[in-house]
């Protein structure tokens, strides 16, 4: 399908790309640093990290894993086959310590985005910078200090530059990172391009690189929409940039219309929203999930006729993937990270802006009128993101680290120029 090529580069490997040579990681060291993740958090960092790890035993790798003094366990059961070389580092800053985890629970978004919190990524990022070796150093999560001879970041986003989400504190950090590291590397469309013009002397160390779908799964039943509810689906945390009201008010104009949300509940805000449902009367057609397993998620997309994603604010929309991996027909808001994730696979689906309750209501008549073809357009990009794998990702991920630490051409094959 036409510019689908965009989003991977998984048709060349090591060896084959076109400006990549030499023998890939051969016995050079490599280290991973995942101090500051928390191991079973469920969270889109820790999915990416464990991810490239496995798909670099694939290929016949094993990097060493530096992680937090006692959570060498709960690692290795992220990785049900081979296990990586954990180095437990001690630090009296755990990032998944029992108090730092109950902390970020209750306190306010300021005081999570302050000094006094880099401060203390700042302090442990030394108990991890005096064990690193000569080779590379992969930093998987971009707002941990990454301080390595060779350190090669992932930047996953940069909602922390936006209004309403900034946060000074993670920008200096991020600003450090991308200063310092030999090689950045980043997932998606948005953030690649939005990197690059915010710090455009960096733009010959930066790299795209794109990833597996996290949470992939079978194509949903073929049905025909009748005219009884239309089940909508929102599985996102319920928090306040993710926008859930747009479509309880949607929901409002049109009695045909239920909807089901999965998803962390961050309180008050959960309450708050679920008051606006009963306020506007649409409360007995919401059903509120909260986090659910993997099996449990895999029912509700069955189920599901549209997805629905009026996200304010995001890097590429992960739900947008897992619905067209799934054959499902979706619509979403038009804020630029989700345009760019649709040129890039090449998808003209319906759009709205994220405070508009009449365009929503347009962008869900042309789906529910028009269901079989939308449906029918998501074979190809479905088939093309269910090919990628963590060894695609990884054996690209190498590439970088080989020439970042100086035993290989840039694989330049992984950068495209961005407009200033």
């Amino acid at each position: 399908m036409k510019g689908l090529e965009s989003l991977s580069a998984s048709t060349s490997r090591p060896g084959i790309g076109p400006s990549y040579d030499g023998q890939p990681g051969g016995n050079r060291p490599l280290d991973v640093d995942l101090t500051g993740i928390a191991p079973a958090s469920g969270g889109g960092v820790e999915s990416v990290a464990v991810g490239v790890v496995q798909g670099l035993f694939e290929l016949g790798l094993r990097p060493r894993c530096l992680v937090s003094v006692g959570t060498a366990g709960s690692w290795a059961k992220q990785f049900p086959g081979s296990v990586p070389d954990f180095m437990e580092v001690a630090s009296i800053f755990r990032a998944e310590s029992v108090w730092q985890t109950a902390l970020r629970r209750v306190l306010p978004t300021r005081w999570k985005t302050s000094n006094m919190v880099g401060l203390v990524r700042r302090l442990r990022a030394r108990s991890t910078e005096r064990l690193l070796r000569s080779g590379a150093t992969w930093f998987p999560f971009h707002r941990a200090i990454a301080r390595a001879q060779t350190a090669v970041v992932t930047v996953h986003d940069l909602r922390v530059f936006e209004a309403g989400l900034a946060s000074e504190m993670d920008q200096s950090i991020i600003r450090e990172n991308v200063s310092r590291a030999k090689a950045v590397i980043c997932s998606w469309a948005h953030p690649y391009e939005h990197l690059i013009r915010l710090f455009p002397d960096a733009e010959e160390k930066v790299f795209r690189i794109a990833l597996p779908v996290l949470n992939c799964g079978p194509a949903v039943k073929a049905h025909e929409l009748s005219s009884g509810p239309i089940m909508l689906f929102l599985p996102a945390s319920v928090t306040p940039h993710k926008n859930h009201e747009l479509v309880l008010r949607a929901m409002a104009e049109r009695e045909q219309l239920h909807l089901t949300c999965t998803g962390l509940e961050v309180e008050p805000f959960a309450s708050e929203l679920k008051q606006v449902a009963a306020d506007l009367g649409v409360a007995d057609r919401v059903t509120w999930l909260g986090y659910v397993d993997t099996a449990a998620l895999e029912g509700e997309y069955q189920k599901a006729d549209i997805l629905v994603m009026p996200s304010r604010w995001e890097a590429a929309s992960g739900p947008i993937f897992e619905a067209i991996v799934r054959e499902l027909p979706f619509v979403a808001s038009s804020i630029p990270p989700i345009k760019s994730q649709l040129v890039d696979l090449n998808l003209n689906a319906p759009t709205f802006d994220c405070d508009s309750v009449p365009e929503i209501l347009v962008a869900l008549d042309e789906v529910i009128g028009n269901y079989a073809q939308y449906r029918n357009e998501l074979r190809g990009p479905a088939r093309f993101l269910r090919s990628r794998t963590w060894k695609d990702t990884a054996e690209e991920y190498l590439q970088v680290f080989d020439w970042a630490s100086g035993h290989a051409r840039k694989p330049e094959y992984l950068q495209k120029k961005v407009k200033k």
